[in-house]
């Protein structure tokens, strides 16, 4: 007979255990609910002041897998994504899909894109109100974004 069979489990480890994962549940409970990443993302973006270029941007994707990244102010195609690459770009529009989807949200109104005179690019949602600060990332996958922006530019 071991001595876990011959004593028993001290009831104040397990209390204390059960108090904390309640904690842990509620506290993420009153974060879902009050919204406090948006508004948090919010204020970083707040902080940043007013960007320095800003556009109105759609992806869609096409039967052979590609991506095609639109200017919805002008219509035209700013850059073709082949299939397979970009996949950070292609994760968090399908985060950013998803969470349309789960609200029954069209897939046709466009994304703001922002970037910041620090070089911080920002994607957001206006119909859901999901904000992602893409330097959050690291600076790659920030570039990933701000790329998109300034071959828009250079289209202008």
């Amino acid at each position: 007979m071991s001595a876990i069979d011959r004593e028993p489990f001290p009831k104040a480890v397990l209390i204390g255990a059960g108090v904390l994962i309640m904690a842990a549940i509620a506290a993420a409970a009153y974060g879902k609910a009050n919204n406090v990443a948006e508004i948090a993302a919010a204020e970083r973006r707040a902080a940043q002041g007013p960007p320095a270029a800003v556009m109105q941007v759609r992806f869609t994707d096409q039967s052979d897998g590609s991506v095609f990244v639109e200017d919805a102010d002008s219509g035209q195609i700013i850059e073709i994504i082949p299939a397979g690459s970009d996949g950070f770009i292609r994760g968090v529009m399908r985060g950013m899909a998803h969470a349309r989807r789960i609200r029954d949200i069209d897939a046709g109104p466009p994304f703001r894109l922002a970037q910041f005179e620090n070089g911080a690019v920002i994607l957001e949602d206006p119909e859901t109100g999901r904000i992602i600060n893409l330097r959050a990332f690291g600076e790659v996958n920030n570039a990933a974004f701000a790329r998109l922006i300034a071959h828009a530019e250079d289209l202008s």
